[in-house]
């Protein structure tokens, strides 16, 4: 009855997921690149003229700030993004509770298989 609506938020977690590894991914190599750019004298040349400094220290800062604190950061992301999708699936877990239908798809993601299997009994009965 209610699976088109549930199908979705499954997919709504599993797109989240994906778009945070790959804004994890797209930071880290920015952060890659702006370490590299740290050293290259051309453009060291073109920021600064004849006298370059052999490193652009606020480019390696940057790129190493990057690379350390936005892998924290989508952490942090996940856990909360994770904490409300099991919000929502223990929303709909009571309203298929109060229509008396039992969705072992919803289950897998609230409960531990000791539990499914508690679950799985009483409905049988």
């Amino acid at each position: 009855m209610f699976r088109k609506n549930d199908k979705s938020l499954i997919n709504a977690r599993w797109v989240t997921l994906a778009c945070i590894i790959l804004l994890l991914i797209a930071a880290v190599a920015a952060g890659v690149v702006l370490c590299a750019l740290a050293f290259d004298q051309t453009i060291l040349e073109g920021l600064y003229g004849e006298g370059a400094p052999p490193v652009d220290l606020t480019l390696f800062i940057s790129g190493i700030v990057i690379i350390l604190v936005f892998p924290l950061l989508c952490v942090f992301a996940w856990t909360f993004a994770n904490l409300r999708f099991t919000q929502m699936f223990d929303l709909k877990l009571i309203r298929n509770k109060l229509y008396g239908i039992y969705d072992p798809i919803l289950e897998k993601y609230v409960s531990t298989k000791k539990e499914r299997k508690e679950i799985r009994q009483r409905f049988r009965q």
